[in-house]
């Protein structure tokens, strides 16, 4: 009323200020009254936390996939030597592009060798939405079928146990999702071109539905050249996901034949006390690597001022990046963090970034997100 005293107002409270000072008065009386007969107030309360209970429970159930639309996929082909053991590790590839597909497969083949598990090979074949799964072109089938036996034949070569399957679907993000949790599959390996056509596509349609939904380790791999990497740069600065990359990034090293570096960048003006605690922080990463890997691994400082841009000089060095996700943000169009997605974007060098899956703090998240 001050600000805007000529702005129309066709509503007036009336009998003011008497009548809501009786409003507040009622209000007060209720909440004594709440606190004399306590019983309303816990039935109340009990009623909370069972919706509360029953919502967590129901979407903590509910699969990953059925947040995307479609329904559940057709499987058109399956062969191979793969398990449904659920305690072995099991690498998912889904096979899209010709060029990285030798890649892909080496690099899943090299994680699944150090951890004694299995490599599941998927290709999705789509079909317009009016017609029936079933109604697929077989001789497309039949195409997708001999670039996977070539492809089972490739893992076959590096002694690691392949899968191949073919599924039909209307959703290629949904038959991934789908496919990881019926085959308990602990990562998915997942190629990247190094951008997208579209402002509001982060990696990419597919890319970004299953970076979002998954419910298993994620590692984004953006190659450089047709050769794996031997010489690995590790940056790292705590938290869940930088371990996990670091533990992927040793069995990578380790089964390649490969060195791994892990590194920090700090600022040149830096505080000695400050410095000295990076530089602890480094040892006890290197410390867990070679302990649990048994790799041996060399450590770097880097001064810059710019975390990415530090980053992104000293990759210059080396054949390949590895770099963890950051947590998760409130911001959709922020999938993996602002710094692995900088870099991810402006090294030139083979590219790996980690995402950890954390059940409790995905649930949480769905959970918030709802």
């Amino acid at each position: 009323r001050r600000r805007f005293p000529d702005i129309e107002r066709p509503f007036r409270v009336p009998l003011v200020p008497l009548l809501p000072a009786l409003g507040i008065a009622a209000n007060l009386y209720l909440i004594v009254q709440i606190f004399q007969h306590p019983l309303p107030l816990f039935l109340a309360l009990g009623s909370l936390v069972l919706g509360i209970a029953y919502f967590v429970t129901w979407k903590g159930a509910q699969p990953e996939e059925a947040v995307l639309p479609g329904v559940p996929s057709h499987v058109a082909h399956s062969q191979g030597r793969g398990s449904m053991d659920k305690e072995r590790f099991r690498v998912l590839v889904p096979l899209a592009n010709p060029a990285t597909m030798q890649q892909l497969i080496r690099l899943a083949a090299a994680i699944a060798r150090e951890k004694q598990g299995e490599v599941l090979l998927l290709k999705v074949v789509t079909v317009p939405e009016q017609l029936p799964l079933t109604a697929f072109d077989e001789r497309t089938i039949e195409r997708e079928e001999a670039q996977l036996h070539r492809a089972r034949k490739l893992a076959e070569e590096l002694e690691v146990p392949s899968h191949e399957l073919i599924k039909v679907s209307y959703n290629v993000a949904r038959a991934i999702l789908e496919t990881a949790r019926e085959r308990f599959c602990d990562l998915i390996l997942l190629g990247w071109k190094g951008h997208s056509t579209s402002r509001e596509k982060i990696f990419g349609t597919i890319t970004d539905a299953i970076l979002t939904h998954a419910r298993c380790d994620l590692l984004l791999a953006k190659f450089a050249g047709s050769e794996l990497p031997q010489r690995f740069l590790l940056p790292t600065a705590g938290g869940e996901h930088a371990r996990c990359a670091e533990q992927y990034a040793a069995a990578i090293a380790r089964s390649l034949g490969g060195s791994l570096t892990v590194c920090q960048v700090v600022r040149p003006d830096l505080e000695k006390e400050a410095l000295t605690q990076r530089q602890e922080n480094l040892a006890h990463a290197l410390e867990r690597i070679q302990q649990s890997n048994g790799l041996q691994v060399d450590s770097l400082l880097i001064p810059h001022p710019n975390v990415v841009q530090g980053i992104v000089q000293a990759a210059g060095r080396f054949d390949a990046v590895v770099v963890g996700a950051a947590g998760r943000s409130i911001y959709p169009q922020i999938l993996l963090g602002n710094i692995p997605e900088e870099i991810a974007r402006r090294v030139d060098k083979t590219v790996l970034v980690v995402k950890h899956y954390h059940p409790v703090k995905a649930l949480l998240g769905r959970v918030m997100g709802d």
